[in-house]
């Protein structure tokens, strides 16, 4: 940002179109000069030395911090051959003082330095929340301090070029990457610097390189954002160009603004606008109505034709994620053809970009055929996107039913509840009332801008007395995080005081009454609002505002039936909440007649002057004549800032950095205030007309309904007059859970979830000097065990006699994963001994008449656990110890917890996973399919060296650092054909046994499994996974009530994007042990 007379100028990316030749004068460097090249003994470096060679250069500097490997002292030795002398510096650039006995060397021993070419580099991947100082400076020393050095120690030196390879994530930014956006952005500063200088100088922002450079690992995830790779010679044609051009800084990428476009998290940025406008993208349809290619033709079609047509693009699509060519067969299991998670969600986003239908990865899984899939969204398209009046195949649920799933908090089955009527009311506050989809999120953030208000997210006080009721109902979910979100902002505390300071308030069973009384103390004379859609689901929750308040005012915020239907439907919600068979616009038409009839009923409670209508479609459309009359009803003068929600501040975001918002995570798609969504709504075409009760509700409203078909078409099994007299009064608070289903979170995350920013709070005085004392740690420890005739490898770090962890991992990982848990441990005096199961990493596979059953992972951890394996038939330990179990490996320990209680002192299960749910129809064809692949197993890819491996890790699981993953691929590859493939055993990727889909073993028996855990238990999950659906985590909760519920920022592989947290969880959970 630059203030220039009294003006403030931003940045703003342009284009700059490539020459069309190269100018009159190829570019010649001078054979009597040298040229040095940081990092020039990598990839990219090398290619570099080789196009200057071309271009006359005859003495060479190449700088790096260790010895030429094979490949590049194959191409020294052929410059050598051409005459160039090639000049080997090892040297860290980031010390000045090697730098400046380099640059003495040269200035003694070679002609005249004339030009560098800074392209020194490292990478540190991981989110902010994993990030630490020490990673940092890893990343900004060879940037920073190396170019500084160059810069400082060269200024009194005529150089002609002085080239600095920056990095398109300086200008773009990649999640991840936060250091090295921040390394390069320095470069590119520089470079302004030095020109202003009259220096030369030259920052280019390279997209990845092709097969080389420090992006080469990460081409496939650029390629999804619309980046694609810079061809070598094409890359070096444009270095040449720009060399011979007065440019500070050119970014260079080849790149589809469309897909950019589409990968964005938010609206376009003002940053982007040059160069992302409608001349740059292809014609586009009009939102929804866009009913362009494949999407066009699906509608098109019939149902028969609409499966061949699904068929082809899901062959199509799962084939780019697997990144193969051949044809794949339609009833193959993806799960067995080697799909992982970042396959299937790169699967999911085509679906909802192309298909226009969200879908979630549970959905996939349960049908992992092609031909199971493709019959799935058939009809679903059709529901969602044309919907039939005469639809008979979905049914309702009695009314009751809904009451009681959707009132998560009632405490008996009574609708009625009764609350404890304080002796003195506090003073008045603000309630804004609305069903869920209405759009009270946009109102919300307007009236946060005003500075006579207080208008946190969903508090979700007002149905309970006391604060141990409000833990006891959303202790498993995300709900309670707006109160947290509430005191930071008001107290100005980071995330977890705030979470402490809820906890406490909620050991000591605050009221509900004193903890509003508390926020409306820290409010001063500030007006606290409470936005919480779900009060509106039970009538006795609105009374109770009246008991605790004095003259509380009450906001209702409507939005048309159909929009609010709509809305509900193409968000799927009744996927999320597990109702496959009941009709989602019935189930939808129930929550907005509901709440807004008990809200229309109150209010006829209370006194006119306390309540005040808004219109979701006025709002929109006049902002400032809504907002003003809003703002009159609460007594206070009209602030302009309420008409700027997109500006500032206003607790858009959750507790955590990494947390989804509290409010509709759609919020943040927009940038401002869109009028048009004030008359979606006569577009929208319901399947049948309203219920009986719902007209009576819109009619009170005011709101027109339009016929949409005759009323003879209504589906006989949809209750249109409701003949049994029920009518829906207290739907309950569940209603917002499907308005924010990827926010599930525990509530009682408390000091756990800010492990990941500072675990030293949580660990012994020990643990504190971890991220120094890494490398200093004991290594890794192998022995090899004979368990029933199989050899298992045994994994162990720390002392012999120390408190033992055993740890279990996933399908197709290796006990050797754990080693960012383990070490740290290990320095703690624990002994941590991690099996590669079997059939993984360097345990024996299974014969080939063998399979790979739960039993058998269930008896290879009880003969290790007890001592029967050979040679060495002793116990690990006499006494209980601590498991940990990620993934499938969780599905075992948790079932070793439950059958030998004895042995298991505490339990922790990373991402734990529930068998999948299988219909009776479908056994016959899955069956069918593992004998296909037993008859022809499936075949491990063959990669071309080690480092092919350890990027094919790195692109499954990003946040591994290079060194982890190249240690690794090591160990989980062996020569093969030339190049490498994994040990692993390839009939893992079948998966017959560990599916634990059987008869033998289903979802309700080893829920009753999980029942019987006696051990201290702590679920720990990843904000990012999509591993679970929010009806998986609240069974998993329920199945162990005494268990702690921790969520951690990180996906499905916590044990890699969070050890430092794991590490101090299970510091943290020996301590409470001990006392």
């Amino acid at each position: 940002m630059v203030l220039r007379d009294g003006q403030t100028y931003v940045p703003r990316l342009i284009h700059q179109q490539q020459q069309s030749q190269l100018a009159s004068s190829p570019l010649q460097l001078k054979p009597d000069s040298t040229y040095l090249i940081t990092g020039g003994l990598g990839s990219l470096g090398l290619k570099v030395a080789e196009w200057m060679v071309g271009k006359g250069a005859r003495y060479l500097v190449l700088v790096g911090r260790s010895q030429p490997n094979p490949r590049a002292s194959e191409i020294i030795k052929k410059l050598e051959e051409q005459g160039v002398m090639v000049v080997l510096e090892q040297v860290d650039v980031s010390q000045e003082a090697q730098v400046r006995d380099c640059l003495n060397r040269i200035q003694v021993s070679l002609p005249p330095l004339k030009g560098i070419i800074h392209g020194a580099g490292v990478l540190e991947d991981g989110v902010l929340l994993h990030q630490d100082w020490a990673k940092f400076a890893k990343v900004m020393k060879p940037k920073v301090e190396g170019a500084w050095n160059l810069h400082r120690l060269t200024q009194e030196m005529a150089l002609d070029l002085f080239v600095l390879f920056s990095s398109a994530t300086s200008i773009l930014g990649t999640p991840g990457q936060g250091n090295y956006s921040a390394a390069n952005g320095f470069l590119d500063s520089l470079s302004h610097y030095r020109q202003g200088q009259g220096s030369p100088a030259l920052s280019i922002n390279w997209g990845p390189w092709a097969e080389m450079g420090l992006a080469a690992g990460v081409g496939k995830r650029m390629t999804m954002l619309g980046i694609e790779p810079i061809q070598a010679p094409q890359g070096l044609q444009i270095l040449e160009q720009l060399l011979a051009q007065d440019v500070a800084q050119v970014g260079v990428l080849p790149v589809q603004w469309s897909t950019l476009k589409e990968r964005l998290p938010v609206e376009l940025p003002l940053f982007l606008s040059e160069v992302i406008t409608t001349e740059t993208l292809p014609p586009q349809g009009d939102g929804e109505n866009d009913n362009s290619g494949i999407f066009d033709q699906l509608l098109a079609s019939t149902t028969a034709q609409r499966e061949e047509l699904l068929k082809d693009y899901l062959k199509q699509q799962i084939a780019k994620a697997l990144g193969i060519s051949r044809e794949i067969p339609v009833e193959s299991n993806l799960m067995d053809l080697g799909a992982d998670s970042l396959m299937i969600v790169e699967v999911l986003n085509s679906c909802k970009k192309d298909l226009k239908i969200t879908l979630y990865p549970r959905e996939f899984y349960e049908r992992p055929t092609i031909t199971a899939l493709a019959e799935y969204l058939a009809l679903e398209m059709e529901r969602l996107h044309q919907p039939q009046p005469t639809q008979t195949s979905l049914t309702t649920t009695s009314l009751s039913d809904i009451k009681n799933w959707a009132n998560p908090w009632a405490w008996n089955n009574n609708s009625e509840r009764n609350f404890t009527k304080p002796s003195q009311r506090n003073r008045s506050m603000v309630f804004l009332l609305c069903s869920p989809r209405s759009g009270s999120t946009l109102l919300r953030v307007m009236l946060a801008g005003h500075r006579d208000l207080f208008c946190p997210p969903e508090l979700h006080l007002l149905p309970f007395d006391t604060m141990a009721e409000r833990n006891q109902s959303l202790g498993s979910t995300h709900l309670g995080e707006g109160l947290a979100r509430a005191f930071m902002e008001i107290m100005n505390l980071d995330a977890e005081a705030s979470t402490t300071l809820v906890e406490e308030i909620t050991e000591q069973d605050w009221s509900i009454q004193k903890v509003y009384g508390r926020l409306q103390e820290l409010t001063g004379k500030r007006t606290l609002v409470d936005k919480s859609p779900t009060y509106a689901g039970s009538l006795e929750t609105l009374r109770h505002a009246e008991d605790l308040f004095e003259e509380a005012k009450y906001i209702h915020l409507v939005r048309h039936p159909y929009a609010v239907i709509d809305s509900f439907v193409k968000n799927r919600m009744d996927k999320i909440l597990g109702f496959d068979e009941v009709d989602p616009y019935w189930l939808a038409e129930q929550v907005w007649t509901t709440c807004n009839r008990n809200i229309l009923d109150f209010f006829e409670e209370i006194a006119p002057s306390n309540h005040h209508l808004v219109y979701y479609e006025e709002l929109v459309k006049q902002p400032a004549l809504v907002m003003a009359k809003l703002c009159e009803f609460l007594g206070i003068p009209f602030d302009e800032a309420v008409l700027e929600p997109y500006q500032g501040q206003r607790m858009t975001d959750g507790v955590h950095p990494q947390s989804l918002p509290v409010d509709d995570p759609n919020f943040r798609n927009h940038n401002q205030i869109d009028s048009t969504l004030g008359e979606v709504w006569r577009q929208i075409q319901l399947p049948r007309p309203l219920g009986k009760f719902a007209e009576e509700v819109a009619t009170r409203l005011d709101y027109q309904l339009p016929l949409l078909v005759e009323p003879s078409a209504q589906p006989a099994n949809l209750p249109d007059s409701n003949p049994k007299g029920e009518q829906p009064s207290n739907l309950g608070q569940k209603a917002t859970l499907r308005e924010q289903p990827s926010n599930l979170q525990p509530s009682n995350l408390g000091q756990k979830a800010t492990l990941r920013e500072q675990p030293s709070n949580l660990q012994p005085s020990n643990l504190g000097q971890k991220a120094t004392l890494r490398e200093e740690l004991e290594p890794m420890q192998e022995s090899y065990l004979d368990v029933r005739g199989l050899q298992l490898c045994l994994c162990s770090w720390g002392p012999v006699d120390g408190d033992l962890i055993l740890c279990v991992h996933g399908v197709l990982e290796h006990g050797a994963a754990w080693e960012e848990i383990a070490r740290p441990l290990a320095s703690m005096g624990y002994r941590v001994v991690a099996p590669d199961q079997r059939g993984h990493g360097r345990s024996q596979h299974v014969g080939m008449g063998g399979s790979y059953q739960l039993i058998d992972y269930l008896g290879d951890l009880d003969a290790i656990a007890f001592g029967t394996a050979e040679p060495n038939a002793k116990a690990l330990t006499d006494q209980p110890f601590i498991l940990v179990g990620h993934s499938m490996g969780a599905v075992v320990a948790a079932t070793f917890a439950s059958v030998r209680p004895e042995k298991v002192k505490s339990l922790l299960l990373l991402e734990p996973v529930l068998p999948g749910e299988q219909k009776d129809d479908q056994t016959a064809q899955n069956i069918a399919t593992h004998l296909d692949y037993l008859a022809s197993p499936p075949q491990h890819q063959v990669f071309a060296d080690i480092e092919a491996a350890a990027n094919r890790l790195r692109r499954l699981t990003p946040n591994l650092s290079e060194e982890l993953a190249l240690k690794h691929a090591q160990r989980l590859t062996e020569p093969f054909d030339g190049g490498v493939r994994w040990r692993w055993d390839p009939r893992l990727q079948i998966r017959t046994g560990i599916g634990l889909s059987g008869t033998g073993f289903n979802r309700d028996k080893y829920t009753q499994l999980l029942s019987q855990i006696k051990a201290p238990t702590t679920l720990v999950y990843g904000n990012n996974s999509n591993f679970n659906r929010p009806e998986d985590l609240a069974l998993q909760q329920a199945a162990i009530p005494h268990a702690k519920t921790v969520k951690l920022s990180g996906g499905h592989n916590l044990h890699v994007d969070a050890p430092d947290a794991i590490v101090a969880i299970i510091a943290e959970k020996r301590l409470n042990l001990k006392n």
